[in-house]
């Protein structure tokens, strides 16, 4: 970028978007295509393949899949480098897939590689793409986070909704001695188990929190306190360890960065400990064996984690390639007699991938975890008063809360075929593009990105040739 060229953020729909990406966001084909996207993830979300079986008869989620990447190719977004394949996280993922369909012929049910495990993958691969070549704008970006977050927040009330009004529960734990606890799940129709609306809880919070806590009606500060309220009542009914440990570190992130650490780390505990009082004697005795050994569930906490074990040693008996993709449940009841998954995202990966796999899978979390830092470094360099600048910093602030806590998290819980890790990849691939022109080093005049991968520096042209415009 030549000395004295000042990056302008256009008005309205091209916020901050690099020159190529606007005028592939201003063409009239992409507003329908991006409609099919928001509803997509509305499906996918609600599982309403699942719910409905008229929907699910269908395939919604395949249609829409094809419809979209049918569009980017007549469209010629295949011949740009909007897509997402020429980042490192884009990159990767593509390596991912196309590694699991070369090492179909050395797995050991093909078939099921074939008939569910690619089909499911790429549903949920295809998320991160999509983010990018269609979340353009901030506004875009923004929208679709608050469908994503609408969605799950549904998810959760409502099985909270039905337990208040029916005495729903969903799913129920096995304690011993013919001993079983009740546990909150999915509401029904819905494919969750009790862990996974945990994690939907974990997962909403640092976007609730820095999204609602930025505006200044007093009135959406108490639905958020409400709303959270409500959100946690629910956690604790689910029975889910791994989930309050998720939380914990959700709220200990939001309070260690917050202005007033001491004050939040204070209402966290004392919020804690009240939550804690309102619980059953079974929810309160399951929570606690995540530290005593005096209690009655202390011994499912010890069979989780000898679980774990046992996985990654079952992983080592298909070493190089794996069973293949989405057999980890299959290879397991065949081969151990076992009915339950894999309960840890890592081992899953492991068992169905190899250890080649495994290392494409965590080389692909990584360049997220990268991409989430070089979006805080660039947003550090752009003005305040840059349109969309408080949502960008919000999003930023909530992914770099998110990514800790989910690789803790699935440390207990499957997720390599799931859609979390490509959802909020795509919300950092996008959130990347759009701070793209505010990515520059102090003194090194080439962008972030550039420095970290050891590419060339190339110039941003003056889109506007003109100041940047306060936003109003």
């Amino acid at each position: 970028m030549a000395a004295g060229d000042t990056l302008a953020p256009a008005d309205g729909d091209a916020v901050l978007a690099p020159t190529a990406v606007t005028r592939f966001a201003g063409a009239g084909g992409d507003t329908l295509i991006f409609a099919l996207f928001l509803a997509h993830t509305a499906i996918s979300v609600l599982t309403l393949g699942a719910r409905i079986p008229a929907i699910g008869a269908v395939r919604p989620t395949l249609l829409l899949d094809a419809m979209i990447w049918i569009w980017w190719v007549v469209s010629g977004h295949h011949t740009r480098t909007v897509s997402g394949f020429s980042d490192p996280w884009g990159r990767r993922l593509l390596i991912l897939f196309v590694y699991s369909v070369a090492t179909i012929p050395f797995t050991m049910w093909p078939g099921s590689v074939l008939r569910s495990g690619l089909p499911t993958f790429l549903e949920a691969a295809s998320f991160l793409y999509f983010c990018v070549f269609l979340c353009t704008t901030w506004q875009r970006l923004r929208l679709f986070v608050l469908v994503w977050m609408g969605c799950q927040i549904f998810r959760m009330l409502q099985p909270v909704y039905l337990h208040l009004t029916a005495d729903y529960w969903g799913d129920i734990a096995y304690l011993g001695h013919g001993e079983a606890m009740n546990r909150l799940s999915g509401a029904p129709g819905d494919v969750v188990n009790p862990n996974g609306l945990g994690f939907i809880v974990a997962s909403v919070l640092p976007f609730l929190h820095y999204l609602v806590l930025g505006q200044r009606s007093r009135l959406l500060k108490l639905g958020y306190v409400v709303l959270l309220g409500c959100l946690l009542y629910g956690l604790g009914l689910t029975g889910s360890r791994s989930a309050v440990l998720a939380l914990l570190i959700d709220l200990l992130l939001i309070a260690w960065r917050s202005k007033r650490r001491l004050l939040m780390l204070g209402l966290v505990t004392a919020g804690l400990a009240v939550s804690f009082s309102f619980l059953g004697t079974d929810l309160a005795d399951r929570y606690q064996s995540l530290f005593s050994n005096n209690t009655r569930n202390a011994a499912t906490r010890e069979g989780r984690l000898t679980g774990l074990v046992e996985d990654l040693k079952f992983g080592l008996q298909r070493p190089v390639f794996g069973f293949g993709l989405g057999t980890s449940h299959e290879a397991k009841w065949n081969l151990r007699h076992d009915r339950f998954s894999a309960h840890d995202m890592y081992a899953e990966a492991l068992i169905e991938l190899g250890f080649v796999g495994l290392f494409i899978f965590l080389g692909f979390l990584a360049a997220i975890i990268r991409c989430v830092s070089e979006c805080r470094r660039a947003l550090a360099r752009a003005p305040p008063t840059a349109d969309g600048y408080n949502f960008m910093q919000a999003l930023t602030s909530a992914l770099r809360v998110w990514v800790p806590m989910a690789l803790v998290f699935f440390l207990s819980q499957y997720g390599l075929r799931e859609f979390d890790w490509y959802i909020f990849g795509g919300m950092a691939a996008a959130l990347h593009n759009l701070l793209k022109p505010y990515a520059v080093a102090r003194g090194a005049g080439q962008p972030l990105a550039a420095r970290w991968l050891g590419r060339q520096p190339h110039h941003v042209p003056n889109t506007r040739g003109r100041a940047p415009k306060s936003s109003r």
